[in-house]
């Protein structure tokens, strides 16, 4: 599977894969930190979902994801090497299951992400090889201030927002 650019730019690496399994890593660099000293969220789950999405597609069928959480119960600093390790759990018909345990070099758990993958069907080859986009269904786009003035009469409704 090609690396995009993003994961690149983060320093992502895939150390080993098979379909249904992946184990990358990264080491956190300061450009990587929040404002607090510690490892970004995003660049934690970015890894977890790195992770999720090569062992989803590794068997060279396309799958894209439909649904992910994640939490956070540790941190990670500078220097310190983060491991995610993707595993299917379960597979349906059209749906994949994964959990993903993200840990820095010492065994401590620093994310654990769960995601559901939707099975396309189509294979991977394609996507990697086009330059077209992805079909997207024909899906006429809601105005902008139509949906404003119905979220702003649901709140009022609702009672929302009054002191």
């Amino acid at each position: 599977m090609q690396s995009t650019g993003f994961h690149r730019l983060l320093g992502i690496q895939v150390e080993a894969a098979r379909p249904g399994w992946c184990r990358a890593t990264l080491v956190v660099t300061a450009d990587l930190l929040n404002p607090f000293g510690i490892t970004h969220g995003g660049v934690v789950f970015t890894l977890a979902e790195f992770a999720y999405g090569v062992a989803g597609n590794a068997s060279g069928e396309t799958s894209v994801g439909l649904m992910t959480s994640m939490t956070f119960p540790a941190s990670s600093r500078e220097g310190d090497r983060l491991m995610a390790e993707a595993r299917e759990m379960a597979t349906g018909s059209r749906t994949r299951h994964f959990q993903v345990e993200v840990r820095r070099g010492d065994g401590q758990v620093v994310g654990l992400f769960t995601g559901v993958l939707f099975r396309r069907g189509d294979p991977l080859s394609q996507w990697m090889t086009d330059a077209k986009p992805m079909p997207m269904p024909d899906i006429a786009p809601i105005p902008f201030e139509a949906t404003a003035s119905a979220s702003t009469a649901a709140t009022a409704r609702s009672g929302e927002g009054q002191g």
